[in-house]
């Protein structure tokens, strides 16, 4: 196509160069890099990532990944490029559970009228995280009264043994109300290895961009 620009004043003749589109005359080169024509009567503006495969004669909008523009009206079917970005990450869920220790005066011994030291028990059994404090013990065992001792002949008593374990229905975790956790746990992590993934590390609910 061609253009004309017409000058107000009293001289209704056409003048100005003549021109296609984009660009205006002869290309002018200066320090190594191409210019416009030089006597251009006017200039063309680009929005987004273009060139040309003709000397700038005519633009083209690029296409190519990291290409970007401005579309005005509709797009029309088949005119967006899309590039699909991925990242392989690996989201690690788990349950845990911990021994929880009680202790209690398992055993009292006496010389003539005088207590002895007393000897401590101990009960170990699980308990397991369930997402609240504390941890809930699943089928409990209750630890045995303390034993006393009176400063009387033959004071000695006994309450329990020692060491006591847990049920085994507490050993179930199918039993237990312990829930998947996702947090980040370097217990956990030690336990799996990092080429198994990470905790703390979940799927992003959106798309993200690429980092």
């Amino acid at each position: 196509k061609q253009i004309y620009t017409d000058y107000s004043g009293a001289d209704t003749s056409y003048k100005g160069s003549t021109c296609n589109v984009y660009q205006c005359g002869s290309q002018l080169t200066l320090g190594g890099k191409n210019y416009q024509g030089y006597n251009a009567t006017h200039s063309s503006i680009s929005i987004g990532t273009a060139y040309s495969e003709d000397g700038g004669k005519t633009l083209r909008a690029s296409t190519d990944e990291g290409a970007v523009g401005i579309s005005f009206g509709k797009l029309n079917s088949g005119t967006i490029s899309q590039t699909t970005y991925s990242n392989q990450m690996t989201e690690v869920h788990y349950k845990q559970r911990g021994v929880n220790t009680q202790t209690w005066v398992q055993s009292y011994s006496c010389t003539l009228f005088i207590c002895g030291a007393g000897t401590t028990g101990y009960l170990y059994q699980w308990e397991y995280n369930n997402g609240s404090t504390p941890w809930a013990i699943l089928a409990p065992t209750t630890k045995p009264a303390d034993a006393t001792c009176s400063p009387t002949i033959g004071c000695s008593s006994t309450s329990g043994t020692t060491p006591m374990y847990g049920s085994i229905a507490n050993r179930v975790w199918a039993n237990s109300s312990a829930v998947w956790l996702t947090a980040a746990n370097n217990e956990v992590n030690n336990l799996i290895g990092a080429n198994n993934g990470m905790t703390g590390t979940t799927f992003p609910t959106l798309n993200q961009a690429p980092t």
